[in-house]
């Protein structure tokens, strides 16, 4: 019983470094139960309580979707226990063959880019490294898989040092690895000079309710009205979250009233496909220059369950209505907005957690998103993480919009830059 209460007690506090910016550093020892004891069942139940600490929140956008709280808790169960599965399960697998975990753990953090349905690259655990000042900054050279594997290694250092008589090896490869990722993080440090675009930009975060999103959407217009009237005059460019518009004749109308704005802004509509006879829909966004639409994006990595429902899983249309409504179509391509020159690589929700190259045209990163389906703060603070990992690694400040709080910029070197509140935040690029 003592190893399975610890083992849980060591997944919450890989929970809390996650949730929890300067508890970073309890990642380099929560690990530890997965090196003392190679079992299934312990690998099972650290998943388990782990991914049980983390999403828990998304009982709120769960309950929206379904306007049951069993259905909601049966959602997120079947969510953790597949996550469970798939990243500790299969280490466990992969591990009885590699026999070494540190590079199982990495091999299943990179499948999961692809699978189940198209990817989950949530909660990565070299995200943490984000947090660790200088250190951390070597994510631009060994990335967000690299320091996966850091942080596992250090966690078998540890074991074997707390473990081993003779320890002295082990020491020495924690004091090598701690030095070399110090001396990537200073170069780092010292080589990155920003060069600024004498952009002024406007990031509102209206902290509209989902719930009004979806029901009242009609009363949301005015207030957005009023926020944007609130920017002064002398800025360049208004940066709206995602689905900000749901409607056409809505964002239409809008983007007529301020054509003297500029605006790169998240709307949803819905489209008739006169080939397949059928509706659909798409979570774009637009670049809009003085009342008209320049640029289209469309999103490329869709939520399933959230913006569509897997085809083998259609039979649970009948017992939540939501996951019956229309499906919402990926785009194929990426698309760089050029707004007077500057270039910004527009990503929607979650796709900044995904790894990519990108065009060494683009200047910024611009991040639309509306976090407001979920509980509290820990969902947005981790998205936050998620962008700041993207700053570091691709060499880009990431602008990060969101609907409920946090806005900013994320810097290169892994700075935020903004006001988790206020609603109208002003900045000189």
């Amino acid at each position: 019983m003592r190893k399975y209460i610890s083992t849980s007690i060591f997944a919450l506090l890989l929970a809390l470094s996650f949730n929890y910016q300067p508890l970073w550093f309890l990642s380099f020892f929560a690990l530890l139960p997965l090196f003392a004891v190679e079992r299934l069942g312990i690998f099972f139940l650290y998943g388990l309580v782990f991914y049980l600490a983390m999403y828990f929140p998304l009982l709120k956008a769960n309950y929206l979707i379904t306007q049951s709280w069993f259905l909601s808790i049966v959602l997120l169960m079947v969510f953790v226990l597949s996550l469970t599965l798939l990243q500790f399960g299969l280490s466990y697998i992969f591990n009885r063959f590699i026999r070494f975990l540190p590079l199982s753990f990495v091999l299943v953090e990179i499948l999961r880019l692809y699978v189940p349905f198209d990817g989950y690259p949530f909660d990565y655990l070299g995200s943490l490294a984000a947090n660790i000042p200088t250190l951390g900054l070597s994510l631009h050279y060994i990335t967000v898989f690299g320091w996966s594997f850091v942080i596992l290694t250090i966690n078998w250092l540890v074991y074997k040092i707390l473990k081993e008589n003779e320890r002295k090896k082990y020491l020495l490869g924690l004091a090598f690895l701690f030095l070399i990722l110090g001396i990537l993080g200073i170069v780092r440090l010292e080589s990155y000079k920003y060069q600024p675009s004498h952009l002024k930009v406007a990031v509102i975060q209206p902290f509209i309710p989902q719930k009004d999103k979806l029901k009242n959407s009609l009363y949301t217009l005015p207030y957005l009205v009023y926020l944007v009237n609130q920017v002064p005059k002398d800025v360049d460019l208004i940066l709206l979250p995602e689905t900000t518009f749901e409607e056409i004749d809505k964002y239409d109308q809008f983007f007529k009233a301020f054509k003297d704005r500029n605006f790169i802004v998240g709307v949803s509509h819905i489209i008739f496909d006169f080939d397949r006879l059928q509706l659909y829909a798409q979570n774009q966004a637009l670049l809009v220059v003085h009342g008209k639409v320049k640029q289209v994006y469309v999103k490329r990595f869709l939520v399933p369950f959230g913006e569509y429902t897997p085809s083998y899983f259609g039979w649970l249309g009948k017992l939540i209505p939501y996951l019956d409504n229309i499906d919402y179509r990926a785009g194929d391509r990426d698309v760089i907005f050029n707004f007077r020159n500057i270039f910004f690589l527009p990503r929607i929700c979650f796709e900044i957690a995904y790894p990519q190259r990108i065009s060494p045209l683009v200047n910024y990163i611009v991040n639309l998103t509306n976090d407001a389906w979920f509980y509290g703060s820990w969902i947005i603070k981790r998205h936050l993480l998620q962008a700041k990992v993207r700053a570091i690694e691709t060499g880009r400040p990431v602008i990060f919009v969101n609907n409920n709080g946090f806005g900013g910029i994320l810097t290169p070197l892994g700075q935020y830059i903004g006001n988790p509140k206020r609603k109208i935040l002003i900045f000189q690029l």
